[in-house]
């Protein structure tokens, strides 16, 4: 009885960190899409803010993904701005 309660929490908790893992990626990807949509000064300031509290306070797994997410970010910069 015992084993199965264990198994059945177990399951649980796996569920809700997927649904924050996936939360959270959903979020990085809205901040990305604002960064490009809108163009005011302030706006672009929080966005570059909140990926690099991402990449930096952020678990393992979401951190890498935030760091890959402002390194393609600089790279979509650099390339947009030698155009």
């Amino acid at each position: 009885m015992d084993i199965f309660l264990y198994g059945m929490a177990y399951q649980e908790l796996t569920v809700q960190l997927q649904l924050a893992r996936e939360n959270c990626v959903s979020v990085l990807l809205l901040i990305k899409e604002t960064f490009f949509k809108h163009g005011e000064k302030e706006t672009l300031r929080s966005c570059v803010k909140a990926l690099n509290f991402s990449s930096v306070e952020s678990k393992w797994e979401l951190k890498d993904y935030a760091c890959r997410m402002s390194l393609l970010l600089s790279l979509d910069l650099l390339s947009k701005k030698l155009r």
